[in-house]
């Protein structure tokens, strides 16, 4: 079923959304998600993927033995390329309704509007007539997907998901390796040797640990790992 939001509360909501995003943008730009957010857009997502599938084939063509160029001036690796996860959630804007009062803290939004998002959804009821009857019946899952501020909402969820992860990441290394747009995920690096290729591995791991840990599961038939090496 459809749920629709009346005009009124729709008018309404999309001026509290547009006051939040003015809040915290600055701080949610810092983050590498692509979708929701002003001033970002899908090419901006498949460029980081595309420069990437490009370093890697500099990478492994460099590895290349030539005539012309002497083995000192250009080492062999033993193991070197590059590897990328793609990671799929499984109907995520369900799953995220008992995460959304930490990701609105952590955004540091004045508490005010936080107040009113959260009462916002947490007492909404979808109307339902059908043949001459009439029920009112209250949403207790996830976010509505068309609501004005489920963007928002998705993207202080990212945040929340990866200040996670700098717990056992390194926050320049997600910044640049890790590209999220809406609810599809794609870590991407390099690896020059065996240390390297097991790192990110383990950080692979931790990746798809902390999404579990709030509560968001992942699609397998949708998700898989991609490498290339010498």
């Amino acid at each position: 079923m459809l749920g629709l939001q009346e005009p009124l509360g729709k008018a309404v909501l999309k001026l509290v959304a547009k006051k939040a995003l003015h809040q915290t943008l600055k701080w949610l730009g810092t983050y590498p998600q692509y979708a929701f957010l002003p001033f970002r857009s899908t090419k901006d997502s498949i460029l980081r993927g595309a420069a990437h599938c490009g370093a890697v084939r500099q990478l492994l063509m460099n590895q290349k033995r030539s005539i012309h160029t002497s083995t000192n001036s250009q080492p062999r690796l033993h193991c070197a390329g590059g590897i990328m996860l793609f990671l799929d959630l499984h109907r995520a804007f369900d799953q995220v309704r008992p995460t959304l009062v930490t990701a609105l803290q952590r955004t540091q939004l004045d508490p005010r509007l936080q107040s009113l998002i959260i009462h916002w959804h947490q007492n909404t009821h979808y109307n339902i007539e059908v043949n001459n009857t009439s029920r009112c019946i209250p949403v207790s899952r996830g976010v509505r997907q068309g609501c004005s501020i489920a963007p928002f909402l998705w993207a202080a969820v990212v945040a929340l998901l990866i200040d996670d992860l700098q717990h056992c990441i390194p926050r320049a290394w997600l910044l640049q390796n890790l590209t999220i747009y809406a609810d599809d995920i794609n870590v991407h690096c390099l690896f020059h040797d065996i240390s390297e290729l097991t790192q990110a591995i383990q950080y692979f791991e931790e990746i798809i640990a902390a999404i579990e840990r709030l509560g968001l599961k992942i699609s397998p038939s949708k998700s898989c790992v991609i490498t290339r090496s010498s």
